[in-house]
């Protein structure tokens, strides 16, 4: 962070930050420990002899025109960390319980068919041809892909402060145990996407920092493999042989326009966002490029009409609670924690705990909660685990 972003963050000056910076004035405890959590960094680190050393930020598949002037966001960042640290605690909680990792084995090159790769997405994953009717809602379709993921041996977390204009997820490419991590304010099918998106990255073994977007995607490596990645997870949610056979597009015949009920039906009954949709219908030729742009500025321009009305009704919600006395909180931190950690993850942390590999307070620390919590963390768990609960 800058100075004045860190100060304005931390409710200080920025002269006060420099003045400390620079050695020419003292901070108080108190002081640190504000600075500490604006910072995101435990109390201790600021007594090193100098800053602890970290590895680079993972790549970026970003469009680089988008990314001239700019410079990654403190959330991102700690994101990025976060998920690297979590991965090490699951490595190091396996080998205290004397258990091996899930081995992630599976791999994919850029020279396979992506219509043929993403059959093989679906076998590696051991997803059912008609599971997808047996999903209630778009959260219920999430929470399946996670928990297929999770099986495979791939970490799944979700940030809740990273703005979505920045990133829609990431992934890390470490084996064992690599990890994707969502943007939790994406919708639940635009996350759902993302996460076989990141798959594919992890079968390539290329991770990274991606923004899933298809324009200008021509002429250079990176693009090329993120329109490769797109390509085969709209495949793997979307197979071919399911479009063609479907009513719906049995029933359409020719034209290259496609209605908003014809598209929304597709949309639902696999649990997948309109604009994948549109993108499988111009990838299997059912439709064309000019049809598929003008759909997916339009439905870009209601995502962000319905972000700035559903920001303004939780605005208008949070103060009428605050007039009325009661918690604004909108979900309990029990779930923000599994939603955000991930079944795999915080089920692991809880075995260590009972197995009395790691204490209390390693568990408050892994988990970024209170002691007070820990009991609806655990019945969170086990409800979620019983009882198929979605992501919601």
């Amino acid at each position: 962070m800058s100075i004045d972003e860190a100060a304005k963050r931390a409710d200080l000056r920025p002269d006060q930050i420099s003045a400390w910076e620079t050695g020419e004035d003292r901070l108080s405890i108190p002081q640190l420990r504000r600075l500490a959590r604006v910072y995101r960094r435990p109390l201790a680190a600021f007594h090193l002899p100098e800053p602890p050393e970290e590895p680079p930020l993972i790549h970026d598949f970003r469009r680089a025109t988008d990314r001239i002037g700019r410079r990654d966001s403190p959330e991102l960042r700690f994101e990025v960390r976060r998920a690297r640290c979590r991965r090490e605690i699951a490595l190091e909680l396996y080998e205290r319980l004397a258990m091996r990792p899930p081995d992630f084995r599976d791999t994919a090159s850029l020279d396979e068919d992506p219509e043929a790769l993403g059959a093989r997405v679906r076998q590696i994953l051991g997803i059912a041809e008609d599971v997808h009717k047996r999903w209630r809602s778009e959260y219920d379709a999430l929470s399946a892909w996670r928990e297929l993921l999770h099986s495979a041996g791939v970490l799944v977390f979700q940030a809740f402060e990273m703005p979505r204009k920045e990133v829609r997820a990431f992934s890390v490419s470490e084996y064992p145990l690599p990890a994707i991590v969502l943007n939790n304010k994406d919708a639940p099918q635009g996350r759902i996407f993302s996460l076989l998106h990141e798959f594919v990255h992890l079968l390539l073994r290329q991770g990274g920092i991606c923004d899933l977007e298809e324009e200008g995607r021509h002429g250079h490596q990176d693009q090329a493999i993120e329109s490769f990645c797109n390509h085969v997870a709209g495949a793997a949610l979307l197979p071919k042989e399911f479009v063609l056979r479907d009513e719906v597009v049995l029933r359409h015949g020719d034209s290259a326009k496609w209605s908003d009920q014809e598209i929304n039906k597709l949309a639902g009954e696999y649990r997948v966002s309109r604009d994948v949709v549109v993108r499988r219908l111009l990838i299997l030729g059912r439709t064309n490029q000019r049809f598929y742009q003008d759909k997916q500025h339009e439905y870009e321009a209601q995502y962000e009409a319905k972000r700035i009305k559903d920001k303004d009704d939780r605005s208008a919600l949070r103060e009428r609670l605050v007039e009325q006395g009661e918690s604004p909180g909108f979900q309990s931190p029990s779930r923000t924690v599994v939603l955000g950690a991930g079944r795999l993850f915080v089920g692991l942390v809880l075995e260590s705990l009972c197995r009395e590999s790691i204490t209390l307070s390693d568990v408050c620390d892994y988990l970024g909660t209170r002691l007070k919590h820990l009991h609806k963390i655990e019945n969170e768990l086990l409800r979620q685990v019983a009882g198929g609960a979605s992501e919601r």
